[in-house]
């Protein structure tokens, strides 16, 4: 059976000025609520996020959860291997009556405000995921006593001392304009307002064209950029703990590189709290049940080190 390499990224949940908030408590008090997968489901402008599989632990204090999402109307295309024709035009299937085409997943473990995470597919993320728990946590959304749920990646102690150790003399970033536009979910963090701002900047040069030449635009273009100190270690100390900051948040983006004044790198995913396993594919998708013992074994194993909570 085919094989992926997936990361399971350690999370904490946080609510009300970024205090810790007991995810696993709220997840299983709204889950008597919403019992079915259709009362599950939140539906936005051009796609859809719901549970599609949950269950509470006997064994270890947690629950597990897996979150799927789809898109309302989404086709497959189909070709034929070795089609004996100098062209072959591709063949469109919708899905079956009463159906819909999955695309992507989130797999979670949660205890306590810990998250184990893992996602498969480009379109579906722990900001995304964020956003839909709070949705399913706050039953009732004119209710004045709202939840607020922010989901925070935990950072790699040891990349994190050597940051602050060190100190930061550059941070270079680059994304997709296509995926920082048209990611549906907003990112908060300096680089990634700074990248989006861009995107969104560009993609209204360009609402003149048809759809397709928008996408083909967007997907070709990325944005890079730096921020650095001007004079490394002549910035005033305000200055260089301000640039460590940005780099201590850069654990919520990708493809990010920091440069210490010590010339060392440090890659947004080294400085991330995660591992990396070997997981069954499921067709295009994973099993929950594969998923899920490596996400509890994950959360043992930073327990056992007393990573959790640090």
């Amino acid at each position: 059976m085919a094989t992926v390499s997936k990361s399971l990224r350690y999370f904490r949940a946080l609510g009300e000025n970024q205090r810790p908030i007991n995810i696993e408590d709220l997840i299983r008090s709204a889950r008597n609520h919403r019992i079915t997968v259709s009362s599950c489901e939140r539906r936005e402008v051009h796609e859809v996020l719901r549970i599609q599989h949950y269950r509470d632990t006997d064994d270890t204090p947690g629950l597990f959860l897996h979150v799927v999402r789809y898109v309302p109307g989404e086709h497959n295309e189909t070709l034929m291997p070795g089609a004996d024709s100098p062209e072959e035009n591709e063949t469109i299937h919708e899905a079956p009556e009463g159906m819909e085409y999955k695309d992507g997943d989130f797999f979670m473990f949660c205890s306590g405000e810990n998250i184990i995470g893992c996602s498969h597919g480009m379109s579906i993320g722990h900001k995304k995921i964020a956003s839909y728990l709070q949705w399913f946590i706050n039953l009732d959304p004119q209710d004045d006593d709202l939840i607020i749920l922010n989901i925070s990646t935990a950072l790699n102690l040891e990349k994190y001392r050597l940051i602050e150790a060190h100190g930061v003399s550059k941070i270079s970033f680059k994304q997709s304009a296509y995926a920082a536009s048209m990611g549906g979910v907003v990112n908060n963090s300096l680089l990634g307002r700074i990248v989006g701002s861009a995107s969104r900047a560009f993609h209204s040069r360009v609402t003149n064209y048809d759809d397709e030449q928008q996408l083909e635009l967007m997907e070709d273009l990325v944005i890079e950029g730096a921020i650095r100190l001007d004079g490394n270690t002549r910035a005033s100390e305000l200055t260089q703990a301000e640039i460590r900051r940005v780099a201590v948040d850069c654990a919520e983006d990708d493809d990010i590189t920091i440069i210490t004044q010590n010339n060392e790198k440090i890659t947004s995913t080294d400085i991330k709290l995660q591992t990396i396993k070997s997981l069954k594919k499921n067709g295009k998708s994973l099993y929950y049940d594969e998923v899920w013992p490596k996400l509890r074994e994950y959360f043992l194993k930073l327990r056992g080190e007393r990573l959790l909570e640090q």
